[in-house]
């Protein structure tokens, strides 16, 4: 019985002593970093802190241009012996294809905004 009981003993003073050792290995700042990383509270408050930067940029966002392009095309056939009539009451023929096309670029600058983009920076400023 106490042969069972020193070989228990020794074995948990070696997991013990494997333990502390591989605890030991780690510097104080290796530490430090390894709780702050893993700190549930700092991992939110780092959300909390991401979300903010993100309302700042968007904030600032608002007083860059905007710029937009849009484009169309459309087309009408007319079958053969239409007719249009003019305002005057005179007829012509109207048979043929007509195709119509558009392309644009719009470039929107806010001159002003009655204070509305600089409150809006303040305020994601201040947090």
């Amino acid at each position: 019985m106490k042969r069972i009981a020193v070989a228990l003993l020794a074995s948990v003073s070696g997991l013990v002593a494997s333990a502390h050792a591989q605890a030991s290995q780690e510097t104080l700042p290796e530490a430090v970093a390894s709780a702050l990383e893993s700190n549930p509270l700092m991992m939110a408050q780092r959300r909390v802190r991401t979300g903010a930067d993100e309302t700042l940029v968007q904030a600032r966002a608002g007083a860059l241009p905007s710029v937009s392009a849009f484009g169309s095309f459309g087309g009408y056939q007319n079958e053969i012996g239409e007719q249009f009539t003019s305002p005057t009451g005179v007829r012509f023929p109207r048979d043929g294809d007509s195709t119509r096309a558009a392309v644009g670029l719009e470039l929107r600058q806010s001159l002003f905004s009655g204070g509305t983009v600089t409150a809006r920076r303040e305020a994601a400023e201040g947090g």
